[in-house]
């Protein structure tokens, strides 16, 4: 068994390097920290957008229905199609679209989730106002007498539907629609979560980078140019568009151009970039490509 006695200058690497290791631990745990802030940060604006417009949509909903004897969330086009509830839930999930932006954070699932638990709540909200602020003829709270379910149940089945024909109403209400009630209710309820769905789509659509889950900065290169001037721009810009040519042939098969335009989207925290080509119709802007670019966009040119 060998013996023996660290050196003075292996004890002051050892030091050094557990120093050293020390360090980068504690900065690790200080960045992960920050980073964790930012999210929960991030994640705490975008809830809070959220409850607002929806607790305001659900309030909304309820004052206009009392007072204006309408229900918004109740209008429907051939009774299949639920706008007034679509509409509803794009309005209550419009505080994620704003905080989204303001937060500068592209769409997650878990935000997606938390917009479909928030949409399941409001849609609650809007039935529970009605029940909660009920009186009966002698000043009992409608509360205080009959559960929410039962309400809820009764309101159900005996929902009359009033047909409109351009703003005016055709004939008298129908009969209550009973056990039928639950399936307009359904139609109603999946109609303000489609109405969710939309906000959460048209965040998903906006380009971002996926490195840094920032929004790009947008700036528009060409807008509304002719055909030679797009031509000028690829020729002079240094860089490499494959087959955009073939893409815009396949694109004028289903319009015809009245103007070219080129966006380019940049991230702000890196060196990524989108360039997005596309042109323009009488009945607007139509996307044919995009390309994923790196580096300094000016000192390509």
């Amino acid at each position: 068994m060998l013996t023996g006695t660290m050196s003075i200058e292996d004890k002051v690497r050892t030091s050094i390097n557990h120093i050293v290791d020390l360090a980068q631990e504690k900065f690790e745990q200080f960045t992960s920290r920050q980073e964790w802030s930012r999210e929960l940060g991030t994640e705490t604006l975008l809830t809070i957008g959220g409850f607002l417009t929806s607790a305001a949509t659900a309030v909304i909903v309820f004052v206009v229905a009392k007072y204006g004897k309408i229900d918004l969330s109740s209008i429907m086009i051939w009774l299949v199609i639920p706008v007034g509830s679509i509409g509803c839930g794009f309005v209550a999930a419009s505080g994620y679209y704003a905080a989204s932006f303001i937060a500068n954070s592209p769409p997650t699932r878990q935000l997606a989730v938390n917009m479909v638990l928030v949409g399941f709540s409001t849609y609650a909200l809007m039935k529970y106002l009605p029940y909660w602020t009920l009186v009966l003829e002698d000043g009992t709270p409608l509360s205080d007498a009959v559960p929410f379910w039962t309400y809820y149940q009764i309101s159900i089945e005996s929902t009359q539907l009033q047909f409109h024909v351009r703003g005016r109403s055709a004939g008298r209400p129908t009969d209550e629609l009973g056990s039928l009630g639950y399936a307009y209710e359904a139609i109603r309820f999946f109609g303000f979560l489609v109405g969710a769905f939309f906000t959460w789509r048209a965040l998903s659509d906006r380009p971002y980078c996926a490195d840094c889950r920032r929004y790009y900065k947008k700036q528009a290169i060409l807008d509304k140019v002719s055909l030679e001037n797009m031509n000028n721009f690829l020729a002079a810009c240094g860089l490499a568009f494959p087959n955009i040519g073939e893409r815009y042939e396949k694109a004028f098969k289903k319009e015809r151009p009245t103007g070219y335009n080129l966006v380019l989207y940049s991230c702000s925290s890196c060196d990524r970039k989108e360039f997005h080509f596309g042109f323009q119709t009488e009945s607007g802007d139509c996307p044919v490509v995009s390309y994923p670019y790196r580096g300094d966009f000016k000192g390509a040119l």
